[in-house]
């Protein structure tokens, strides 16, 4: 009969390391994570009935309350988020704030201010930023903008379609939104030397009797580099939906 050789079992390396009590004799865990007092929650739950339960999207973080989220609603009906962060020695130190804007408010801060503060201060940011959201809003309007397809409130970056695969790609000053851009041209080299040479030309020649919005001052300056559009006709009608208020010189065809 044949013969079978039976090993006794031996523990594995992992099995003997999983069993190994550990040396120091605290096992796994760590350091206990640092508690708030219990006063922190009463003051953060009175400082959001300030505010408005109805505006708390979301309350998360360690502790449960220690990362807010509030909906802020700005002068032209848009919805914005604020996400507040709030340290471990709130209020003694400032909370951290996170918004979908192009930047950030500077937030004013003493151990005395409360959340209803940081709300205030972040709805007197947005106010600042209504030019720049309504020229963003009305090159999306005006301008056949191919990216992004689905723009945000923190985004100062167009691609316009110019026709015959050729782009241009806009950057808004936040601050100044009303000013020209900053303008790269996209596309082949022989197709973008005419544009390009047009916009240098043209652009020195605007002359504002009263400032007008971007967007138009962008609508214009399309009509006149893109291919097959009657000029001197949208032109004449583009001054006079807009009273005038922009000359392009004497040279009205490229």
């Amino acid at each position: 009969p044949s013969r079978v050789m039976v090993l006794p079992a031996t523990p594995s390396r992992d099995a003997g390391a999983h069993s190994r009590p550990s040396q120091d004799g605290q096992g796994e865990a760590g350091p206990p994570r640092p508690r708030r007092p219990p006063a922190f929650y009463s003051s953060v739950f009175a400082q959001i009935e300030e505010v408005g339960w109805g505006q708390l999207v979301s309350a998360t973080g360690d502790d449960g309350v220690s990362c807010l989220t509030f909906r802020v609603m700005d002068e032209q009906r848009r919805h914005h988020l604020l996400e507040i962060t709030l340290p471990m020695n709130y209020p003694a130190c400032p909370p951290s704030i996170a918004a979908d804007v192009p930047y950030l408010p500077k937030l004013q801060w003493s151990e005395s201010s409360r959340l209803k503060d940081v709300l205030c201060q972040f709805q007197e940011h947005l106010k600042v930023l209504q030019d720049y959201w309504s020229t963003m809003d009305g090159i999306d309007k005006a301008l056949w903008v191919v990216d992004p397809t689905k723009p945000t409130y923190a985004m100062s970056h167009h691609r316009i379609a110019l026709g015959d695969d050729c782009y241009i790609l806009l950057h808004v000053d936040t601050h100044k939104p009303n000013s020209l851009p900053e303008c790269r041209f996209l596309g082949t080299d022989g197709k973008l030397e005419r544009l390009i040479k047009n916009w240098r030309k043209n652009r020195k020649r605007w002359y504002i009797t009263r400032f007008p919005a971007l967007s138009d001052v962008l609508y214009l300056f399309y009509l006149f580099i893109t291919p097959s559009v009657p000029k001197y006709k949208m032109f004449l009608q583009f001054n006079l939906n807009h009273r005038n208020v922009l000359y392009f010189g004497t040279e009205l065809v490229l």
